[in-house]
């Protein structure tokens, strides 16, 4: 079948199955397969874009990180709806 989807240990004389992705472990191995088997049904996850940091003095001469705050995103336009007016019936009391 090919290399086993975790590597063995041990915890207080017992096997345990760990994952090779992630810190999970247990004590079984079909769990420790189906685990693994659940990684790859998962889209990766989004990587978080990198900023600069800026490392500064403060007025007291300690280091700080000045990481500059990411640029706002621009405020779409407003859109202009119109709301369309039903037209009334007629009453019949007269009638």
């Amino acid at each position: 079948m090919g290399e086993a989807p975790y590597t063995l240990g041990t915890w207080k004389g017992l096997t345990t199955y760990k994952c090779p992705l992630c810190p999970f472990d247990c004590m079984d191995s079909a769990q420790a397969i189906e685990h693994y088997r659940a990684h790859s049904a998962k889209p990766p996850a989004p990587r978080e874009e990198s900023r600069p940091v800026t490392l500064a003095l403060d007025d007291t001469g300690h280091l700080v990180v000045a990481t500059p705050e990411p640029e706002p995103k621009p405020i779409p336009e407003p859109v202009e709806t119109v709301t369309p007016v039903r037209k009334r019936r007629k009453s019949k009391k007269g009638v």
